[in-house]
């Protein structure tokens, strides 16, 4: 599975520029963490970095699906988690316009 994340991830933002072997480290050193992936599509994941209070959030949904609410079901899905953990927040970046109107769409 942490192939298909980062293959999605990459496929969404091309400058992700990361391994599945780096993302099984992230995995290791994380708090909690939580991955998602849904078909060849979009995937998401929540985890956190202590002494971080914050959690550390990504979604990537590829653009020919967008529109359609799986962003949103996914981002709900990993807020949930993050809240069931206890976390303060959840941070996240956007990496273009269309995402930026979308998160803040979202709160």
């Amino acid at each position: 599975m942490i192939e298909r994340y980062v293959a999605l991830r990459e496929r969404v933002d091309p400058l992700t520029a990361t391994t599945a072997e780096d993302q099984r480290a992230f995995l290791e050193q994380a708090e909690a963490p939580l991955v998602l992936v849904e078909g060849d599509v979009a995937c998401g994941a929540v985890m956190r970095f202590p002494p971080e209070s914050d959690a550390d959030l990504k979604l990537a949904v590829v653009e020919e699906a967008r529109g359609r609410g799986l962003g949103g079901t996914l981002l709900e899905r990993l807020l949930a988690h993050a809240r069931e953990q206890g976390w303060a927040s959840a941070l996240a970046s956007v990496s273009d316009d269309a995402s930026r109107s979308w998160a803040e769409r979202r709160g």
